[in-house]
């Protein structure tokens, strides 16, 4: 496949878990366990897709995606939202401020494969 996915999350044992899967379906893996220089190692790695976990220390979920999307070079990259809060108001609040797509905690393999698929293979 040769696609490279950032994922940025916390969670170190479902940062693995993710890694792994990825992984396994032929995704290069970059990881980060803050938002703080998120931006910067987008802008560095070139990910095809970003997974943002929104519950991050130092900087939340949604102050990183509007920075994303404030930066002309990181704002083409998709974001796929994964997070453990499943109420409306922050899947909207996620899509209003630019996230492709939201994947909730814990995901289903086939889920995340199938919003991964819709991004890559258009």
């Amino acid at each position: 496949m040769g696609h490279k996915i950032l994922i940025c999350d916390d969670d170190v044992n479902m940062t693995k878990m993710t890694q792994f899967l990825l992984k396994k379906d032929g995704y290069e893996v970059v990881t980060a366990a803050d938002g703080v220089d998120l931006v910067n190692l987008v802008k560095r790695e070139s990910p095809g897709v970003i997974l943002l976990d929104l519950a991050l220390p130092n900087k939340d979920g949604y102050q990183i995606l509007q920075e994303l999307k404030a930066d002309a070079e990181t704002a083409p990259v998709p974001v796929i939202v994964m997070s453990g809060y499943e109420k409306p108001e922050y899947v909207d609040g996620a899509i209003q401020l630019g996230a492709a797509d939201y994947v909730v905690k814990p995901f289903k393999a086939d889920a995340l494969r199938e919003k991964l698929g819709k991004l890559f293979n258009p």
